[in-house]
């Protein structure tokens, strides 16, 4: 059973994991243009 605290690291890690993957973007469209 999931708890507010596990909760909240979870929306930490999608939030972290998402926040990489649009540096990531980011830094192609950079090299690109």
């Amino acid at each position: 059973m999931l708890n507010k605290e596990n909760l909240e690291m979870i929306h930490q890690d999608i939030g972290f994991a998402v926040h990489q993957e649009n540096a990531e973007e980011k830094k192609l469209k950079v090299g690109f243009f």
